[in-house]
């Protein structure tokens, strides 16, 4: 038997602090936390991704309830949670964590 290769996670406090100094993806609110996305189907309980895969959110869209204008939460299952969150919004996560990461390199000189 072959043992497959775990992929170890980046850690970059340097882009965790970019993400967060983004708005929230989904209301626009300008204080955000860094949400580590796995990608469909990877994952589970305890595992964190690379910070290269963090994405901009709200305490409210991160943590809590959501809005009555923007509903659910990614870490709550009192509305919305997983992949259904990003479907509701119709957010593309593998985009836009690549438009992140490209812009952030770009900002920084790196191509």
């Amino acid at each position: 038997m072959v043992a497959i290769p775990k992929d170890v996670p980046v850690r970059d406090e340097k882009y965790r602090l970019y993400i967060k100094g983004l708005p929230c993806i989904i209301c626009g609110n300008p204080k955000t936390l860094a949400h580590h996305q796995n990608k469909r189907g990877h994952g589970g309980k305890s595992t964190k991704c690379s910070d290269l895969r963090c994405l901009p959110l709200c305490f409210w869209h991160h943590t809590g309830g959501g809005t009555l204008k923007h509903p659910g939460a990614v870490h709550n299952n009192v509305k919305l949670s997983g992949w259904s969150f990003w479907e509701k919004y119709n957010i593309d996560v593998e985009e836009v964590i690549e438009r992140f990461n490209e812009e952030y390199n770009k900002e920084r000189g790196i191509e």
